[in-house]
């Protein structure tokens, strides 16, 4: 009499196939269940096939698999959020660089795709990615006294300055002044216009900025 291994769970679940579905993402734990199947599959496959001498291997080896996994963490198997290396923000509870003072006046929306911070005229303002100048005075759209900072596809740009210490073509470090805010161009109050840009598109500032 032979054994059926067909029928047998363990062996079912390394040959089950996931149907494609237009639905969410899937969870931690279900990611991690697909996880355990596979390889699963794959170490009955590296023991000669899914014979019986196979799946005893398989089932002793299982216990070591879901240990490994749970030292692991199913957040290793999940994608994260890039990291482009490319800014550097004081993270502090209750201040939003590229200032050490003020607070959000006015956040990303549609209508205004960068954030606004209020503080008063004077204050130093901190480049908040290094690269080079490629603009420094008056912005005839609105920005007032204006300076803008590139790195490779990156523009940052800091508007309604006061006063401009920097130059076109200067380099800049991280955490470099690059003006002091003010109210100029069209500004209904002191602070700063901070925006940032990725191959010309402006993107949320809040995603980089907030602690």
């Amino acid at each position: 009499m032979t054994n059926d291994v067909t029928t047998s769970p363990l062996i079912q679940a390394a040959s089950w196939t996931e149907p494609v579905r237009e639905t969410a993402p899937q969870t931690d734990a279900s990611q991690a269940t697909s996880f355990e199947t596979m390889l699963l599959g794959q170490m009955m496959n590296l023991a000669g096939g899914s014979d019986s001498s196979s799946f005893g291997l398989g089932e002793m080896l299982l216990p070591l698999l879901l240990s490994l996994l749970e030292e692991m963490g199913t957040q290793e198997l999940m994608p994260t959020k890039p990291n482009y290396g490319q800014f550097s923000f004081a993270a502090q509870p209750s201040h939003i660089s590229p200032t050490s003072e003020g607070w959000m006046s006015q956040g990303y929306h549609p209508g205004h795709k960068a954030i606004d911070i209020a503080l008063p005229e004077g204050n130093p303002i901190q480049t908040s990615m290094s690269g080079q100048v490629v603009h420094a005075g008056w912005s005839h759209q609105g920005y007032g006294n204006l300076v803008i900072v590139e790195n490779g596809p990156y523009r940052t740009y800091y508007a309604h300055l006061s006063e401009i210490p920097v130059t076109v073509g200067q380099n800049v470090q991280a955490g470099q002044v690059i003006g002091l805010s003010g109210n100029t161009g069209n500004s209904t109050g002191p602070h700063l216009h901070y925006e940032i840009r990725l191959n010309g598109i402006p993107i949320d500032p809040t995603d980089y900025v907030m602690p």
